[in-house]
């Protein structure tokens, strides 16, 4: 009889997202945990180049782009740094540079090369937001990230194994 074989389903808290949030008062931002985010999905949409020949009875497609894009649902939480800075782009409306965000996603199942370091990409997105309020229970965002540039991938250092407890990290660009 022939052993079954086990599938090790990836869990999403494996797949955790962060934002860099400016420091207070300047410095370097700190890369913090997307916590009290009920949604974090990300959208693919190709962009096409369909064409048929005059000597096939077929089309021919081929992908010459990607759009991407995150729906991000929020709890509003009180004294959480990356949670204002969202807020604030929100409550005072603002626009181009100042409605970007960079998102890093770090991948928990893909060990790198150094003691407590994990595969990383980061991102530039533009915040687009949608509405706030819509609950009953508890004060939310919803907004929609748009793709800004290109993903650099990388490797996230974190402070500690236990991944369920990380909150900040530093990024390394692959060289």
């Amino acid at each position: 009889m022939a052993e079954t074989e086990r599938l090790a389903v990836i869990r999403r808290a494996e797949r955790v997202a962060y934002v860099a949030v400016p420091a207070t008062g300047g410095g370097d931002p700190v890369i913090m945990r997307a916590k009290g985010f009920t949604n974090w999905t990300t959208n693919r949409s190709a962009q096409e180049y369909t064409r048929q020949y005059i000597d096939e009875s077929f089309e021919t497609t081929d992908v010459v782009g990607i759009t991407t894009s995150i729906s991000i649902n929020l709890d509003a939480i009180k004294d959480n740094d990356l949670h204002e800075y969202i807020e604030n782009i929100f409550d005072n409306e603002l626009l181009g540079d100042d409605a970007v965000i960079e998102t890093y996603i770090v991948d928990y199942t893909q060990p790198g090369p150094g003691t407590n370091q994990y595969m990383c990409r980061k991102r530039l997105f533009s915040v687009l937001p949608s509405s706030e309020g819509g609950g009953t229970e508890a004060y939310t965002y919803q907004a929609e990230l748009r793709a800004k540039g290109p993903t650099v991938k990388g490797w996230a250092t974190t402070a500690g194994e236990d991944s369920d407890l990380v909150n900040t990290i530093t990024f390394t660009p692959a060289a």
